[in-house]
């Protein structure tokens, strides 16, 4: 099953292949590092961090067309972050983003492979 729907992104660029290229290398480059930041910063607490690769994570979920409900998940871990509270809960929300974005970063790379 497929997690990425690129309705959107093909919408703000039609006929254009180097701006969908751009955006998808973004996300691979960019997502990958977010995901690695938020699963150190659950053991050690770092609330700022968190927060920060919640909120830069939503606008990439959106983006490449992620299922709302992880875009709600990110935005819940930014909040819980700024209100310092659910560690559990949190790091079971970044394990769910963690296997989603893991899948969409291998279709992604397929679709790159089209262009």
């Amino acid at each position: 099953m497929e997690v990425c729907n690129l309705s959107y992104l093909k919408s703000v660029s039609p006929n254009n292949p180097k701006f969908m290229t751009e955006m998808i290398q973004i996300f691979l480059k960019n997502v990958p590092v977010a995901i690695e930041s938020m699963k150190a910063s659950v053991p050690s607490q770092d609330w700022e961090m968190l927060q920060h690769h919640a909120h830069k994570l939503r606008s990439h979920i959106d983006c490449v067309g992620i299922s709302k409900q992880y875009a709600d998940m990110a935005k819940q871990i930014e909040e819980n972050s700024k209100q310092k509270k659910n560690m559990v809960e949190i790091n079971q929300m970044v394990m769910q983003l963690d296997a989603v974005f893991e899948k969409a970063y291998n279709e992604l790379k397929s679709e790159l492979d089209k262009f």
